[in-house]
């Protein structure tokens, strides 16, 4: 009987493993998808995920693979607001490392292959689990519509927002979408911004830039009306036009890599177990991608609940009071992360006069504000507890 089944090998599912094996705890992960994600999707790794993949012994290759950006820039039509030195962090990793997401799982995985200590399933659809005395048994099928068995101690969902096993386990998922829609696409990067990131806030609403690897830039836009269909992609005209209109930025003759339209939303689970299944990343909680934290959230309850895990496989302490206090701390972690997330999207909304907005960012990109400006951004002190 497995130990830890995970179902979901995203970046959080992965990276649990990969925690696991580190405090000595066998896992498996159940994975629907034949290979890692395509798309380029969550980008941005903040300092507190920088540490705990120092501890895993891959910061390293994360640094070897992505782009640090260590200044923002806050900008209007006429020209700079200010900038945020993310050094003034006083963090060990003074930036946020810009990689796109399938980057990410490809390091988890090879990881996780290059030590051997976990097994990732792919290939491998979840249909169903039961909870029996002691273990849970989990109903899978291969891709060739093959039935098996899996039995474990313990599962943990890592199997997104719309998680088949948090379904199952009858926990419910509370919250709502906000009024704020955005699109986004990856295009050659055509700026003279190089490793910086900027942020425009136009009367018409928030725009995004972030440099990509491979000379490419990502472009997030507001969008002033809601549409119709958030998840369907859009086209290109949509983004060219918008970014032109607001501030003259011309995508003409750049390549396009990626598009995609999202509506923000804020969910969270409010207890995160239910016996022996556990909750952990966007099956757990959901909160607005507008300042990149909902990914690092994840990885930062991964870790959490992986320690809970190894204490109770390896040392006996008994697992509702463990998951009592991952769930604690996660939901608090998740209610902040939130907060944080909505204050940037009130920034970004559309206003008719922006000159009392605009001076606000100016004496939060000002000394000494900006200290406590860029500890905010980069996610620290989220948890009331170390890390």
């Amino acid at each position: 009987m497995l130990p830890v089944a995970i179902v979901g090998g995203g970046p959080v599912g992965l990276f649990l493993a990969g925690c696991l094996a580190h405090l000595g705890v066998d896992c498996r992960v159940l994975e629907q998808r034949s290979g890692v994600a395509v798309h380029s999707r969550s980008i941005g790794i903040h300092a507190v995920s920088m540490d705990l993949f120092r501890r895993l012994g891959l910061s390293a290759e994360f640094l070897a693979r992505g782009i640090q950006v260590k200044r923002g820039l806050a900008l209007d039509r006429r020209g700079r607001l200010g900038e945020l030195n993310l050094s003034a962090s006083l963090s060990a990793f003074p930036f946020v490392l810009i990689l796109p997401q399938d980057q990410t799982e490809r390091i988890f995985q090879e990881h996780l292959l290059s030590i051997g200590a976990a097994i990732v399933s792919r290939g491998t659809k979840f249909i169903g689990l039961r909870s029996k005395p002691g273990y849970v048994e989990i109903d899978c099928q291969d891709s060739d519509g093959r039935q098996s068995l899996v039995e474990a101690q313990f599962v943990v969902a890592c199997d997104g927002k719309r998680s088949q096993v948090r379904q199952g386990a009858r926990i419910p998922f509370l919250g709502s979408s906000y009024p704020d829609y955005f699109t986004m696409g990856d295009f050659d990067d055509n700026t003279a911004f190089g490793p910086d990131a900027a942020i425009f806030l136009p009367s018409q609403g928030l725009i995004e830039s972030f440099p990509l690897p491979g000379a490419r830039r990502r472009w997030v836009v507001r969008l002033e009306e809601p549409v119709p269909s958030p998840e369907v992609p859009p086209a290109r005209s949509e983004i060219e036009s918008v970014l032109k209109r607001r501030i003259g930025h011309d995508l003409r003759g750049c390549k396009n890599y990626m598009l995609s339209r999202f509506q923000a939303e804020r969910y969270l689970a409010p207890v995160l177990f239910n016996g022996r299944i556990v909750l952990a990343g966007d099956a757990a909680h959901v909160v607005s991608p507008i300042g990149g934290q909902g990914l690092n959230l994840g990885w930062l309850g991964a870790w959490r609940l992986a320690g809970q895990l190894s204490n109770v496989i390896r040392s006996g302490v008994d697992h509702p009071k463990a998951f009592s206090a991952y769930s604690l701390q996660q939901r608090g972690a998740a209610r902040r992360a939130a907060r944080r997330a909505e204050m940037n999207m009130r920034l970004g909304r559309r206003r008719r006069h922006v000159s009392l907005r605009n001076a606000l960012v100016r004496v939060m990109l000002h000394s000494p504000i900006d200290r406590l400006t860029a500890r905010l951004f980069t996610m620290q002190g989220l948890y009331s507890w170390p890390v």
